[in-house]
């Protein structure tokens, strides 16, 4: 990881490193072992953690240049966040992906793209930081880590009074994502596959006013 750390609570948190890539994506990958959307997109469970990680492999290395891919010291939990002024990943980046994205789907790929698409064009028009991914290592859920990845960004949202969205992929989760400020405001289905609910996070007053 780089030098530039911040405390928040007991956990110190930075933006990784492109050596964190590979253990970021393998912790990713245990956190999205259960996830709908990962399974509708790799249904193949023998090959659904070595593909997983793979497929986190390939989005850390399109999120991460942006410096918003937050991870805790001992990279048990991640946020990965798109800035307002590049909230989605963009067909050219995409494209860009395709190499490494046509092994990992398969014959499934049209179907994931189109997905993709789908809840693309249903994102909110103004901008907004884009939570694409948060996931905690499974042995470490609790203690804390998944709020202290996403402080980052969220009190930067609110310092600046600038609203955030995300796509929950499990009903479970929107209780969690309450918890921070996110509110749901529509329901998207994948195609032939489950639904994921779009949540919007207005700007809060920052904690010290």
């Amino acid at each position: 990881m780089n030098t530039t750390t911040s405390s928040i609570a007991r956990h110190q948190v930075t933006a990784i490193a492109p050596q964190d890539t590979p253990p970021v994506a393998r912790m990713l990958a245990r956190a999205f072992a259960d996830d709908p959307v990962l399974a509708w997109s790799i249904p193949h469970p023998t090959r659904r953690q070595a593909d997983s990680q793979r497929h986190f492999a390939a989005i850390l290395d399109l999120y991460r240049p942006k410096g918003h891919v937050y991870a805790d010291s001992r990279l048990r939990s991640a946020a990965l966040w798109a800035p307002p002024e590049d909230p989605q990943v963009r067909t050219a980046q995409i494209l860009r992906l395709l190499p490494r994205l046509a092994g990992l789907y398969r014959h499934r790929l049209p179907l994931v793209l189109a997905g993709l698409v789908r809840v693309q064009r249903r994102q909110p028009a103004e901008p907004f930081w884009y939570l694409a991914y948060l996931g905690t290592d499974p042995d470490h859920q609790g203690e804390g880590l998944a709020s202290a990845v996403m402080a980052p960004v969220l009190d930067r949202c609110d310092r600046d009074q600038q609203p955030a969205y995300l796509e929950a992929s499990k009903p479970d989760l929107i209780p969690l994502y309450e918890r921070y400020g996110f509110e749901v405001t529509q329901e998207i289905r994948l195609p032939v596959g489950p639904p994921v609910w779009g949540m919007w996070r207005a700007p809060q007053q920052p904690a010290h006013e």
